[in-house]
């Protein structure tokens, strides 16, 4: 499989919304490791058994391999910075942190735990997959965090309401509606985008980090993850390291910069965003689209929540 085809089959993977996990377990000197992970999932009720899954490349593989216990956090909607933080590498996860170290490192406040003991590993692929024998559990009320398209999304019921509580002509949404036109605007545009920009060896949130760092002198990398993420996408350390390997930024006292090279992608996605936005514009004229950029203009006001934005 090819660049584009793996691009492709995870672009399609993430229609799949899921939970996010940290997975932990203690090294061989019996220092507590944690990763952040999506791939868990239910294997049996009798015995009640779990299953999650681990890339080779992970310089956490050899703990999870030899440790007899792992833990499977389930996080809770307002714990995003913690998915965060155990998704970077080459920091203590734990300092700071409040946590039970046996059988595995417990984490608290999650909406859901799992104490496992390691049952299984199988090959799979470029992963290991670990099933675990739950020997003890603990379950919440708080709201779960989910994952989808590369970001993350909170999961909640809709309130229960009675049939003669429910007003017809205010809940019902039609195709029409302007919240279901802005909507489905959004969605189709950003898929086309997506399928351009994996073309050119990018990616959205990979062109949100560049553009947060071209439009702010010398930002630091808190900077421009606080940026992106306020504006809906995940910025991993590994999304940075990436790009740094691939020659697009470079970093010097810890501040960040895009590279000739670098500079030459970001300005070829715009080309390509420039270009898709010219073909979905045609046929309006100069006074529709003036018109268009007013009303989205004044819908951007009357929503503004004050978070930062990139543009």
């Amino acid at each position: 499989m090819d660049h584009q085809e793996k691009q492709g089959f995870r672009s399609a993977l993430g229609r799949f919304a899921t939970g996010v996990t940290i997975v932990t377990t203690n090294d061989r000197d019996g220092q507590p490791i944690g990763v952040t992970a999506n791939s868990f999932n239910s294997v049996s009720l009798d015995p009640p058994m779990v299953l999650w899954s681990l890339a080779k490349s992970s310089y956490s593989l050899e703990s999870f391999s030899t440790g007899e216990h792992f833990a499977v956090h389930i996080l809770s909607c307002d714990q995003q910075e913690l998915s965060n933080r155990f998704a970077r590498r080459g920091e203590n996860k734990f300092e700071g942190l409040t946590h039970i170290k046996k059988p595995a490192p417990l984490l608290e406040d999650c909406t859901a735990r799992f104490i496992c003991r390691t049952a299984f590993q199988y090959e799979g692929g470029d992963h290991i997959i670990f099933v675990g024998e739950v020997t003890d559990y603990t379950a919440g009320d708080k709201p779960p965090l989910l994952y989808l398209e590369g970001r993350y999304a909170e999961a909640r019921r809709p309130a229960d309401k009675t049939v003669d509580q429910i007003n017809p002509d205010k809940v019902r949404i039609g195709s029409q509606s302007l919240t279901h036109l802005l909507a489905r605007a959004y969605v189709q545009i950003s898929r086309q985008i997506h399928r351009d920009l994996v073309t050119c060896d990018m990616k959205q949130p990979r062109l949100m980090i560049m553009i947060a760092i071209e439009q702010h002198e010398s930002p630091h990398w808190e900077d421009v993850r606080a940026r992106v993420e306020a504006n809906g996408y995940s910025a991993t350390d590994e999304d940075l390291e990436g790009m740094i390997s691939k020659g697009w930024i470079a970093k010097a006292s810890d501040t960040l910069r895009l590279t000739t090279k670098g500079r030459e992608h970001y300005y070829e996605a715009l080309s390509r965003m420039s270009d898709f936005e010219a073909t979905f514009c045609e046929g309006l004229t100069e006074g529709e689209l003036a018109e268009i950029r007013y009303v989205l203009g004044h819908i951007i006001d009357n929503t503004d929540d004050g978070e930062p934005t990139l543009i």
